[in-house]
């Protein structure tokens, strides 16, 4: 009604922001601050790029991403499995938790989901041939991890780095990349193993085993933006 309305405007704004959510929000940081100032120092030693996994009632994963003055929220929520844009407001119930709730491990599907909540945020900027050649080698990597074979088993870490780097940081060289997508990954030929175990030593020896760390170690000491994935899992 109009006389409501009047109401309404002449209120204090002060008052009318004790309703709003960014109230909300900075009432819970003020307690955070309040009981357990260790988190706070905690948080602001944090690299600018998280992942983890909590359990809950219900599968889903929330990205977080802050670039700028922007705050973007994506994910993939409940029985779906289509990243889209979310409200922050709507995902506070999702990833709230106690302090003393554990980290658990990334479901099986975690990185594929993660992936495709990216491809969501980049859009069409990437063409469209050189995203079909990240995604292969993207696949090739999740396939060798997958297949748990024992001749592999001890370039898995770096067959995770090099995935890291895929879907994180984006430094591997279009040669590299396609070395990566050529792989044949889904042979079970001994021949073929030992061609794809040449092949990942070579690249190793080219690129060093902690040549991730030297990457993150170096882009730590730029502003960046802040990518922030919640994973949740049921029982």
């Amino acid at each position: 009604s109009p006389s409501q309305l009047f109401k309404r405007i002449m209120e204090n704004p002060d008052s009318m922001e004790e309703e709003s959510f960014q109230t909300k929000m900075r009432q819970l940081y003020a307690e955070i601050t309040a009981s357990s100032p260790e988190v706070i120092a905690r948080i602001s030693e944090l690299p600018p790029r998280i992942k983890v996994a909590k359990r809950f009632h219900e599968n889903n994963l929330l990205v977080f991403i802050k670039k700028g003055l922007g705050l973007f929220t994506r994910g993939i929520i409940g029985d779906g499995n289509k990243p889209e844009d979310l409200i922050f407001e709507s995902t506070l119930p999702l990833i709230e938790c106690t302090k003393e709730a554990e980290a658990v491990p990334f479901s099986d599907l975690f990185w594929n989901s993660y992936y495709s909540v990216k491809e969501l945020r980049e859009g069409p900027g990437v063409a469209a041939s050189e995203m079909s050649i990240e995604r292969k080698a993207l696949n090739n990597l999740n396939t060798l991890l997958q297949a748990r074979t024992p001749e592999l088993e001890a370039y898995y870490p770096f067959l995770r780095e090099l995935r890291e780097d895929i879907l994180e940081y984006k430094t591997l060289s279009d040669y590299t990349l396609r070395r990566i997508a050529n792989l044949n990954s889904m042979s079970t030929q001994k021949t073929k193993i030992q061609k794809t175990m040449d092949e990942m030593r070579k690249i190793r020896d080219e690129l060093g085993t902690d040549y991730l760390d030297k990457v993150k170690a170096r882009l730590g000491q730029l502003e960046t933006e802040v990518i922030i994935a919640v994973e949740n899992i049921t029982e």
